[in-house]
């Protein structure tokens, strides 16, 4: 079987009382909060307030075209030449496979 849980809650606590890091007491810290958040209901309402839903709560349309949200959103294209600048300024001795293959998980 595995080690039991009361024995894991000792050596974590032993641990944390190693660290002489402030860095990695302020990481524990962190994550410690993030899951009493996540975990304790009462800590739910902070999250995510109804005021902030209300905000970001829209209706949805039944059609809306490309064009349309090019409009709305004020899109710009992308400068050729300019994008060729940069790319040509970073000098990319890589393969564009490489790269791409760096991208995926």
């Amino acid at each position: 079987m595995g080690i039991n849980i009361e024995t894991r809650k000792v050596e974590l606590i032993a641990f944390i009382a190693q660290l002489q890091q402030e860095e990695a007491i302020s990481a524990i810290e962190k994550a410690v909060k993030q899951y009493t958040r996540y975990k304790n209901p009462e800590y739910e309402h902070q999250l995510v307030s109804e005021t902030n839903v209300q905000y970001f709560k829209r209706p949805i349309r039944d059609n809306i075209s490309i064009e349309d949200l090019v409009r709305e959103q004020n899109w710009k294209p992308i400068d050729e030449a300019k994008m060729d600048a940069i790319a040509q300024k970073m000098d990319i001795k890589e393969p564009i496979e490489l790269l791409m293959a760096q991208l995926m998980p």
